[in-house]
C-alpha cells in the first residue's frame, strides 16, 4: 500500500481554522499588496498554494473552509463597489478557488503520491500543479470576471495569462516550502552564515534594480542557483520564496520600478520570469538535496560496514587502512607508535559452558573497559572473534606497556556473574610491538605483535609481552 509524504496529517478543528485564517490573510494580501488597478487582479496568488496544502492535509473536508475564506476575502468588493451581481460574482469565485485546491489535491495523490522529492518528479508537478490546475481555474475565474462585466472581451487573453501565472507561482512558492519541511525536518543553524551572505547579495541586487537599473533584477537567478547548491533545502526554499514575494511586492507597488524604455517588459512578463526562476532554483535545490542525502546514506553505510555491531568498536575492515596510514606517518616523521593485539584467555571454554549469548555479554563488557582505558587518539578495534587490536600513536613500548597493564589489571579485577550465578574471573593476554625503521610495512609490525601475543599465551596467559 502506498504512503504519501503527508503521514503526519494535522488533525483538529483548531488547526484547520488556523490554516484557514492564513488562507484568508494571503487572499487579502493578494488584493491589497500583490494587485494592480483596479485592485482585484493578483500578480501573486499565495492563497492557491495554501488551499492546496489544506486539501493535502485534510482532504475534501477542507473545501468548505477554503470557500468561506475566499468569500470573506472578497466580501469588501460587495460592500465597497457598485458592480452588478457582485454577490454572485464573489460566490462563484470562491467556489472556483475551492475547486482549484481539490483538483490539485486529487492530481497530487494520483500522480505524485510521494510528493516532489526527486528531480524527475518536478516535470509532473510543473505540468499538473503549475500548468493544468491554474490553467483551468484561471479560465473559470476569467470567464466569471468577463460575465460580471469587470473585464472587456479584448483584454481577456492578457487577464487569463496573468491569472494563470499568479496562481501557478503561488502554488509553487507555498508548496516548495511545505515539501522542504516535510523532507528536511532537521534545521541546522550553521546554515545561517551562508543564508545571511546570500541574503545580503540579493538585497543589494534588489536595491540597485529598484533605484539604479531595473534589468539588474535578472541577476537574481544566478545568485539563487548558487544558494540552492550550498544551502539546505529547508532553509533555501523558505528564503527564496520570501525573496520572490518581496520582489513581486515591489513590482505591485510601482509597476515601472524594474522596467526601462530600452526593455519592453510588462508586469506579466516579469512575473513569468520570476516563476521560471523559482522553478529552476527549486529543481536545483531538490537535486542538491538528493545528492546530499545520497552522500549521507553512503557515509552511514560505510560507517556501519566498518563497525562491529556487537561491541560498537571498529572492525578489521576499518582497522587495517588505519594501521597502514599510521605506519606511513611514522615512516615519514620518524615518530613511533605501538600496535597492540590482545585476546580473551580460554574464551572457547566460556562459550562452551555458558553459551554464545553469555560470551557476547563478556565481549561487550571488555570492549567497554577497553574504551575507558583508551585515549582520544588511540584506535581500538575488534579484529576477530575474541581478538582485539589497538593503535597507540605517539607512544613508545614502555608507555604502551604501562597503559595496557592498567587495562589488564582492571579486566582481571572485574567479576562476571555467570548464568548459573557463579562469579567468573576473566583474564586477557596482550602482545605489544612498537614501530622501528627496519619495518618495511605495517604487516611486518603486525606479525611481530602476533608473536608477542603468542609468547604471552605460552608463558601462562594473563600477562603482557613486548616484542
Amino acid at each position: 500500500m502506498k504512503t504519501t509524504i503527508f503521514p503526519g496529517t494535522i488533525n483538529g478543528l483548531l488547526n484547520l481554522i488556523l490554516i484557514t485564517s492564513l488562507y484568508y490573510l494571503f487572499a487579502r494580501l493578494g488584493f491589497t499588496w500583490f494587485s494592480f488597478p483596479p485592485g482585484n487582479v493578483n500578480l501573486l496568488s499565495l492563497s492557491s498554494g495554501v488551499g492546496l496544502l489544506m486539501c493535502l492535509l485534510w482532504g475534501v473536508r477542507a473545501f468548505p473552509f477554503i470557500v468561506i475564506a475566499a468569500f470573506a476575502a472578497h466580501f469588501p468588493l460587495i460592500v465597497e463597489t457598485t458592480w452588478h451581481n457582485n454577490m454572485l460574482y464573489v460566490s462563484v469565485n470562491s467556489l472556483i478557488m475551492g475547486a482549484e485546491s481539490v483538483l490539485g489535491m486529487m492530481l497530487m495523490r494520483r500522480f505524485l503520491p510521494y510528493g516532489v522529492s526527486r528531480p524527475h518528479h518536478l516535470l509532473k508537478f510543473l505540468l499538473l500543479l503549475c500548468g493544468l490546475v491554474p490553467a483551468i481555474s484561471a479560465l473559470f475565474l476569467g470567464i466569471n470576471l468577463l460575465l460580471s462585466g469587470y473585464v472587456e472581451a479584448e483584454k481577456f487573453k492578457d487577464l487569463y495569462i496573468t491569472l494563470l501565472i499568479a496562481h501557478a507561482l503561488g502554488i509553487l512558492l507555498i508548496y516548495q516550502v511545505f515539501t522542504s519541511f516535510a523532507h528536511s525536518p532537521a534545521v541546522q543553524f550553521s546554515e545561517l552564515k551562508k543564508l545571511w551572505s546570500g541574503g545580503a547579495i540579493i538585497g543589494l541586487i534588489v536595491i540597485l534594480a529598484s533605484n539604479v537599473y531595473g534589468p539588474l533584477i535578472f541577476l537574481l537567478l544566478p545568485v539563487m542557483v548558487m544558494m540552492a547548491i550550498y544551502l539546505k533545502l529547508v532553509f533555501f526554499t523558505l528564503f527564496s520564496s520570501l525573496c520572490f514575494v518581496i520582489v513581486i511586492s515591489i513590482l505591485a507597488f510601482d509597476n515601472s520600478v524594474f522596467l526601462t524604455n530600452n526593455y519592453q517588459f510588462t508586469e506579466t512578463g516579469l512575473i513569468a520570469y520570476i516563476f521560471s526562476s523559482a522553478l529552476a532554483v527549486f529543481a536545483i535545490a531538490i537535486q542538491q538535496n538528493q545528492i546530499n542525502l545520497t552522500m549521507a546514506s553512503r557515509q552511514a553505510w560505510k560507517k556501519a560496514a566498518e563497525r562491529d555491531p556487537l561491541t560498537c568498536l571498529s572492525n578489521r575492515r576499518a582497522f587495517m587502512p588505519r594501521l597502514k596510514t599510521e605506519h606511513a606517518r611514522a615512516v615519514r616523521t620518524g615518530r613511533s607508535y605501538c600496535l597492540v593485539i590482545w585476546d580473551i584467555d580460554d574464551f572457547k571454554q566460556i562459550n562452551d559452558t555458558y553459551g554464545h549469548d553469555y560470551g557476547d555479554v563478556v565481549l561487550k563488557k571488555l570492549a567497554e573497559i577497553l574504551r575507558n582505558n583508551c585515549r582520544d587518539i588511540d584506535f581500538p578495534a575488534r579484529i576477530g572473534g575474541e581478538e582485539f587490536a589497538i593503535i597507540l600513536p605517539e607512544c613508545s613500548s614502555d608507555e604502551g606497556e604501562l597503559a595496557l597493564e592498567r587495562f589488564r589489571s582492571e579486566v582481571e579485577s572485574t567479576r562476571f556473574i555467570a548464568p548459573d550465578g557463579k562469579l567468573l574471573q576473566i583474564t586477557i593476554s596482550i602482545g605489544i610491538a612498537s614501530f622501528k625503521t627496519s619495518y618495511k610495512s605495517e604487516m611486518a609490525l603486525m606479525s611481530d605483535t602476533d608473536k608477542a601475543l603468542y609468547k604471552a599465551k605460552s608463558q601462562g596467559k594473563n600477562q603482557i609481552h613486548v616484542f
